[in-house]
This record gives structure tokens, sequence and C-alpha cells, in this order.
């Protein structure tokens, strides 16, 4: 039996990615943990709308939220207890979909499978190679004391962002399960797809930097003869939304799932995408085939000083990739 941990769409599609390439006929659970909270409703429907488009054989919801907050942490402790009991010492491989949720450790500490892995969360798996695997960190809780314990082993990652490594416990996720269901298409020649993020939302730049950079992405693509569509993430804010539309009038289409799972039900492909930074980039190159991806660099000068290694180490993976990079 195989165990899945996610709590976010693209999580939940790089456990299924996991699932049918490494674990196909298997015993396959996947264990979805929603947030409960209202402002994160967008952000619990794309989950809902995920796991429903999927294959998944045996899926668990769960959420730790509470209507009474001092009942939220018995709710969690008998999500626990549930879990433990149905699963401790019957799991061959449990998949964890982000190394920073402390929750997810705790399940693995119950149950003692006999291997684990870490799927991809975006480009944030690069963060937690470089700041807790590769210095002998691999366990993650809220008690610096515990996440300081070296008993347990090093995770495989799983990942589209990183290249097959059997001395680093790398495997490449090539996005071949997504990609059989994509069948051939026609290309709209006009339409180039600008995948957002919160950058201003997520401290990365100014709200005025981000803007810029869409607008320089935009007169990039109309010297080509392109149109370009924002689309937003599900953190993007209401103002910017509203700037991009009427300030900069470009075109915004909110998908309502996934870019990874949107692209397979269009009718036709747009002619490119891009972006700054965004995971989207690397995952829909994976499923299907574009005739440009660029990604836009984000200038030094306007990132934040503390996020400006992970930002290099994807723009380095991204030339990795064959993505191009717009200075």
């Amino acid at each position: 039996m195989n165990l899945f941990l996610a709590e976010s769409p693209l999580q939940i599609i790089s456990c299924y990615e996991l699932a049918s390439q490494l674990f196909k006929g298997h015993e396959n659970v996947l264990i979805v943990k929603y947030s409960g909270e209202k402002r994160k409703e967008t952000h619990d429907y794309q989950i809902r709308k995920t796991v429903e488009s999927l294959d998944w054989n045996n899926v668990i919801e769960i959420s730790f939220k509470h209507s009474l907050q001092q009942l939220s942490w018995l709710k969690k402790r008998k999500h626990f207890f549930d879990i433990t009991r149905k699963f401790k010492h019957k799991v061959d491989n449990l998949c964890i979909g982000e190394f920073r949720s402390a929750w997810m450790h705790d399940i693995k500490k119950r149950i003692s499978p006999k291997a684990l892995y870490l799927s991809d969360d975006g480009a944030a798996i690069i963060t937690v190679k470089n700041n807790f695997l590769d210095k002998g960190i691999y366990h993650f809780s809220k008690s610096k004391k515990e996440s300081n314990d070296n008993h347990y082993a090093r995770p495989i990652l799983f990942t589209s962002f990183l290249d097959n490594s059997e001395e680093e416990g790398i495997i490449h996720n090539d996005y071949r399960k997504l990609r059989s269901k994509n069948h051939i298409k026609e290309t709209d020649n006009k339409t180039v797809l600008y995948f957002g993020s919160k950058y201003s939302e997520g401290g990365i730049m100014t709200l005025e930097s981000e803007l810029a950079l869409i607008k320089k992405a935009d007169d990039y693509y109309t010297e080509k003869g392109k149109t370009i569509i924002y689309i937003p993430h599900r953190g993007d804010s209401e103002k910017k939304l509203s700037l991009i539309k009427n300030t900069l009038n470009i075109k915004t289409n909110a998908l309502g799932l996934p870019a990874e799972l949107y692209i397979l039900t269009l009718q036709k492909m747009p002619w490119g995408i891009a972006g700054a930074y965004t995971s989207a980039l690397i995952s829909l190159k994976g499923i299907a085939d574009f005739d440009s991806v660029c990604s836009f660099r984000i200038p030094s000068a306007c990132v934040n000083p503390k996020h400006k290694d992970t930002i290099n180490a994807v723009y380095d993976e991204y030339l990795k990739s064959g993505i191009e990079i717009i200075d």
C-alpha cells in the first residue's frame, strides 16, 4: 500500500504522477487536507476540482478547521488517531507533498512507512533541497529539538524541477501521465497565456515592479503580433487584477482549475506560455508542446534580497530545461 499526503492542487497532481509512474496497479490512497478557512475558499475549491478530475481510487478528505476555534485541535487529534489506526505499519511508500508541513511529518512518525518520497509543490522544492535536505535535515516539526533529530531517512525527491540523480535520490517527473491525456490539437497562433503568481502579495517584489514586468511581457509579445492573456494565481489580489485589466488593458482569465488540468480541456492550444518564475512553465512544458515558452526575469534590483537565491536557482533550472529567459 502507498499513501500520499497533499494540501494543494499541484501537490495532488504531483502525487498522481508519482502513483501512475512508479506504483501503477498498486493500492494508492490519497489523503487531502482542506484549509476550511473562508479566506481560502478558492484554494479549497481548486483542491476539490483537482481531486474530481483525476482517477484516484481511494481518497480521504480531512480538515483541521472547526467552527469553534478551540475545538480545532480536537478535530486534528481525531484525524491523526483514525489515520494511525488505519495505516500504521501497513504503508510501503509514503509521499508527502510539502516538506515544511508539520502535520505530514506527524503522520510519517505515527505510521512508520518503509520508504519516504517528497513530491513537487512548485519551486519550493529547490528551497527545501538547499535549506534542509542538503544540510542533513530530513524532518520538519514546530519543535526545534524534534526537527534536529537526525535518525530520519532522506526522502526520495520526485520533481519536475531537478534532473534524475541516483546519487542524490532524485527522480525527474516528466508528467508523462497527464501528457498521455493531452491529445493533439490545433494552435491558436495569436495567443500567449501569461501565468501570474502572488509575487507582490508574497513580498517578493512591489506591486509597481510586478505590473512593470507584466507590461514588459505584453510589449514583447505585441511586437510579435501576439496577445497575452493574464492567468491569475488563486493568491492574486483583487487590486492587482483590477490594475492589470483597467490600467494595462490586458485580458485576464481565472481558470477555476490548476493550469496543468485546464490545458487538457482546451480545443486549441495557445501559441506560447510565459510568466516570471511560476512552476506552471515547467509542468506545462512537460504536458504539452508549445511554440514558445518564455520566462521574464525579475530585475535583481526589484527582488526582495531574502528570495534572491531561490529565484536564481529556479532560473538556472529553466535554462537547463530549455525555457527561454527574457532579461
